[in-house]
């Protein structure tokens, strides 16, 4: 059997393929090795921002009985108990890693099928590896701008008033009380 030319739509249609592939591929591992670490660390850091705050207004005219009171409490067992992480957190971020590899794993096999069915079964001259390069030049492409955008735009942006958290437990506790 001859190969045959390939037609606009078989070449687009794996490009498309292999953008989508290369897609999920560089925001998985972008996701996972850059963002959530950032992510977390600027979430602990709020958190802790905040906590700190409350506690400066919470224990500022208080009793000396409620200090004592609340010097005997063993802070170090509580600690013990909420030192480990949450169980349903880690089952779902592992559930949420492994859903993403599957995914990118049936890409890359529906790809090779798709390209695999219309050189050996139709006969097609697919230019896979001219499409591969195309697509690896256009992400580095796209992955610098993404980079240089959230290095100095995204990453400056501070989207609510640190003490936003402070004020609404305030807000909310005067409409308890």
């Amino acid at each position: 059997m001859s190969k045959s030319c390939v037609t606009w739509r078989d070449e687009w249609m794996v490009d498309i393929f292999i953008h989508v592939t290369f897609l999920i591929l560089v925001l998985s591992v972008a996701f996972w090795a850059l963002v959530a670490p950032v992510e977390k660390k600027a979430f602990d850091s709020q958190i802790e921002d905040q906590i700190k705050q409350a506690m400066g207004l919470a224990f500022k005219d208080i009793s000396q009985d409620t200090v004592e009171n609340l010097s005997k409490i063993d802070l170090d067992v509580l600690s013990k108990y909420y030192d480990q992480t949450d169980d349903t957190t880690s089952l779902w971020n592992g559930w949420l890693k492994k859903s993403n590899v599957l995914m990118a794993i049936v890409l890359i096999v529906t790809l090779v099928l798709v390209w695999a069915i219309l050189s050996f079964s139709c006969g097609k001259c697919i230019p896979v590896g001219r499409l591969l390069v195309e697509n690896f030049v256009l992400f580095a492409c796209i992955v610098v701008v993404e980079a240089l955008f959230f290095l100095k735009v995204a990453s400056k942006f501070v989207p609510v008033a640190p003490s936003y958290m402070v004020q609404q437990l305030f807000k909310d506790l005067k409409t308890k009380l």
